[in-house]
């Protein structure tokens, strides 16, 4: 065989082998994409509030009734839709989007040896994999809220410390590493609005507001990336629930997680405001 020969003979091999390095790089991708969105959710808090919002707005437009929790949803509150998180949730979307597509169609047409049966099986478990991040994506950002408020508990304990041996009467700013602040309601404060948001030594999120339970539980209004979430000091046999605020505003508990030591991660329901917090 001569060498022109050769090389026509070994053209078809030369280019299954190109396939499959493509087909295998397509799969990388689509992984690695999958996994980069989940540990993104789970680390970035502003993400969350991104989809919830754009969650909220597909709904309405197709006039879908949502559920979380168990509770029908409310609406979201406002995210910029321009900013940096939303064109890179556009991004991710669209490539999610392409990559099952492209997978799909090189599952189809592409090298015999990639059209088996276990390749379509990883092809739908890819398939559910995203679906499932779609409708679980509370799960994912809760799980990493979680992980990350736990750590910021030990920066929050002197505060609370303070606080449980002497709850305010007043207006004032003898609490250590709180500031000033003001006391409602006047007869019998509950709560404590700080005049300026206090961030603890350590912790990634401000406080902006403390509420006291009568059996003398602490919560801690988050600000910051975190805002809408509440860290939360409960005694022996309390733990969150709803409540009525020191303005009298009402908070419907919609999660809490146990975080250890009477501490908890806590989110709630302002009816009156039309979003949870």
């Amino acid at each position: 065989m001569t060498e022109p020969e050769q090389l026509v003979a070994a053209e078809p091999a030369r280019r299954r082998s190109l396939a499959s390095v493509g087909f295998s790089l397509l799969w990388a991708v689509n992984v690695a994409l999958f996994v980069g969105a989940v540990a993104w959710i789970a680390y970035d808090p502003v993400v969350a509030r991104h989809l919830a919002y754009e969650q909220d707005r597909l709904a309405t437009t197709h006039s879908v009734v949502l559920h979380d929790l168990g509770h029908a949803s409310v609406p979201a509150e406002p995210v910029a839709t321009d900013s940096p998180h939303a064109r890179a949730l556009t991004i991710i979307v669209v490539l999610a989007a392409a990559g099952v597509v492209a997978v799909g169609l090189a599952l189809l047409f592409g090298p015999q040896r990639h059209r088996r049966l276990r390749s379509w099986l990883a092809y739908t478990a890819l398939v559910a994999a995203w679906l499932g991040l779609a409708v679980s994506w509370r799960d994912v950002a809760w799980t990493g809220q979680r992980y990350r408020l736990g750590r910021e508990v030990a920066a929050i304990e002197p505060i609370a410390a303070a606080l449980r041996e002497r709850w305010p009467k007043a207006d004032g700013h003898e609490i250590p590493g709180l500031g000033p602040y003001m006391a409602y309601p006047p007869a019998g404060p509950r709560m404590l609005m700080l005049l300026h948001q206090v961030r603890a030594a350590g912790a990634s999120n401000s406080i902006s507001a403390i509420e006291r339970s009568d059996a003398g539980g602490l919560r801690f209004e988050l600000a910051d990336g975190d805002a809408g979430a509440w860290l939360e000091w409960h005694p022996a046999g309390e733990q969150p629930a709803s409540f009525t605020g020191g303005l009298q505003g009402s908070y419907e508990l919609v999660r809490s997680s146990n975080l250890g030591d009477g501490w908890f991660l806590a989110r709630y329901r302002v009816p009156a405001a039309g979003h949870t917090q």
